[in-house]
């Protein structure tokens, strides 16, 4: 009986983590500045599909960003800065 318990208990866990993770994605990605080369801090990073945000994030000190729990698909994203102009770029 303990046999049967720790084998579904095992099988249960294990289809968890697949359910849980079937479907999501994340973009990760880096503000840089175009003329030096350096990263951009604190720029906001915005990804739209169809019209609708669905995530966002704020670079950290070395311009990096990663944004999580995204469906697999095609993205917009937009980048704003204080300094910069605004870049979009479309079908991520």
């Amino acid at each position: 009986m303990i046999k049967k318990f720790t084998l579904f208990s095992v099988l249960f866990f294990m289809f968890s983590v697949v359910v849980a993770q079937q479907g999501q994605g994340s973009l990760k990605g880096t503000v840089k500045d175009k003329e030096s080369g350096e990263g951009v801090p604190f720029a906001n990073v915005k990804l739209t599909q169809n019209g609708v945000v669905k995530g966002g994030a704020t670079t950290d000190f070395d311009g990096k960003y990663t944004i999580s729990s995204l469906t697999p698909g095609s993205y917009d994203i937009e980048v704003n800065s204080v300094g910069f102009k605004p870049k979009r770029a479309e079908g991520v």
